[in-house]
Parts: structure tokens; sequence; C-alpha cells
């Protein structure tokens, strides 16, 4: 488990594109989960705001090693998926990207 990478990715879908950003990512995580064993975890998150209706979409993603994250990044599937989100203007600002290390709790009661 230390060898594990943690990554957030935060999106901010563009009003009225909310369920055209979810198709295109629920689609890159089938294609993740289907074409990459290096990636051990990779989570989709919708947070909405109940008094202003927007709403932000966070990946919660967990690596093997390095070589997973550079593996992934190097994919047709999310070049296409990021280039998409630009050109159809499905976000407000560009997707934010942490990587992040656990410090306490714990990832499941197995």
């Amino acid at each position: 488990m230390s060898g594990d990478l943690h990554v957030v990715a935060i999106f901010h879908p563009a009003p009225g594109k909310e369920e055209k950003l979810k198709e295109l990512l629920i689609d890159t995580a089938n294609k993740v989960y289907e074409n990459e064993p290096g990636v051990k975890k990779y989570q989709i998150f919708e947070q909405v705001d109940s008094q202003t209706g927007t709403n932000v979409i966070l990946f919660q993603e967990t690596y093997a090693d390095k070589a997973a994250v550079d593996y992934h990044l190097s994919t047709p599937y999310f070049g296409a998926m990021t280039e998409l989100v630009t050109k159809e203007s499905l976000v407000t600002k560009p997707f934010e990207v942490l990587v992040i290390n656990p410090i306490g709790g714990f990832a499941s009661r197995g």
C-alpha cells in the first residue's frame, strides 16, 4: 500500500452540460476499469449545492505506482476525454488535479 499514489480530480460542470460531462466521465471510468490493472480505484462522486443547484464532480483515484499514472495519462481515451471537455466547453474552468497522501483513518472496513 505504501507505493500507492492517490489523486483527486475536480470538475466544475458548465450549466446545462452536467449530464453530458457525467456520461463522458463514466464512459472513461469504464475504459479505465477494462484496460488499466494498475488503477486500484477510480471512483466518481458528485456534490450538488442544494441552494444554488450547481454541482462539482470529483474523482477519487488510487494508482499502484507512478508507471500506472503515466500509462493512464497516455491512453487514447483519456486524451479524447480531456479534448472533448475543452472542445465542448463542458466545464466552467480547467479541471484540477491534486496528488494527496493519506494521514489517518481507514479505506474500508474489510
